[in-house]
């Protein structure tokens, strides 16, 4: 049996949803137009995608809206609790700042940038009498691998570019 065909009864819908008086299943039917099939008969899957997708969250839109009206200062006091645990996180590390984060970035390309200044100029003051390609390729090879050993070795620092 397909599991989008299963019928069941008012009791069992109100076992699942952790009602205690089945009598509520009744009403969700009468005021809420949740989905019956017939005399104590329910379609299981289309109850439960009712019960979450429109009743619950129905319920969830109305609170929110009915706090708002009662208690705008009560939004705006959560949402500046929201901002100080962000700051507070950031200040413990837990969140960084962006813009530190593309500073100290900026410093590491320059770095590296460097670094790639240095290989061809170093690289071509040892090729400068040589002919053959092997040893042509050898030495840039060791070039290339010091320069992603300074790399390698380079550390992001952050704490000391934030601002």
């Amino acid at each position: 049996m397909d599991l989008q065909e299963l019928k069941v009864t008012r009791k069992a819908i109100a076992e699942l949803l952790k009602y205690k008086n089945e009598n509520y299943i009744n009403e969700l039917c009468n005021d809420h137009n949740a989905p019956k099939s017939g005399h104590d008969s329910y379609p299981l899957f289309e109850f439960i995608q009712w019960y979450i997708f429109s009743y619950l969250d129905g319920k969830h839109r109305g609170e929110v809206e009915r706090l708002k009206a009662e208690k705008p200062q009560d939004d705006l006091a959560r949402k500046s609790a929201e901002l100080k645990e962000l700051l507070i996180q950031e200040k413990k590390k837990i969140l960084i700042n962006a813009g530190a984060v593309e500073s100290a970035w900026l410093n590491e390309i320059s770095v590296i940038s460097s670094y790639l200044d240095s290989v061809s100029i170093k690289a071509s003051s040892k090729l400068l009498n040589i002919a053959d390609q092997k040893t042509i390729k050898e030495i840039l090879d060791k070039e290339i691998n010091e320069l992603k050993v300074k790399i390698a070795d380079l550390r992001l620092d952050i704490h000391t570019t934030a601002t």
